[in-house]
């Protein structure tokens, strides 16, 4: 089963599918080339089993930003956090990732009583 991650931005309309039974994830947006992400640390995170994951997106000139903020749940183990985001420029050019490990604690959003 796929999980599509859609979204706009002015108005250019994209969407991120992850696909673990083709162990693939693509990226795709109107006017731009699509790009492979398997082969990314973005792209290993999302295709993980167990993996609990906030996927956000924001869209500086040119580009989509790709960000995830997730658990991975380990049996018998303590879970472990972890942040990653990649930007995909305009025509079709992957920038490099920048993964890193996360405390949970400073996973957690406080967000305001009503």
């Amino acid at each position: 089963m796929e999980t599509v991650y859609a979204g706009k931005c002015g108005e250019v309309h994209y969407k991120l599918v992850v696909s673990p039974e083709n162990k693939t994830v693509a990226f795709s947006a109107d006017g731009m080339p699509d790009a492979d992400l398997s082969g990314t640390t973005v792209g290993a995170r999302l295709l993980e089993e167990d993996v609990l994951v906030h996927v956000g997106f924001n869209c500086p000139h040119q580009a989509i930003n790709i960000f995830l903020k997730g658990v991975k749940l380990v049996d018998l183990g303590a879970p472990t956090g972890f942040r990653d985001s990649i930007s995909v420029r305009s025509n079709g050019e992957v920038s490099k990732s920048y993964p890193r490990g996360e405390r949970l604690d400073e996973l957690a959003i406080a967000h305001p009583a009503n």
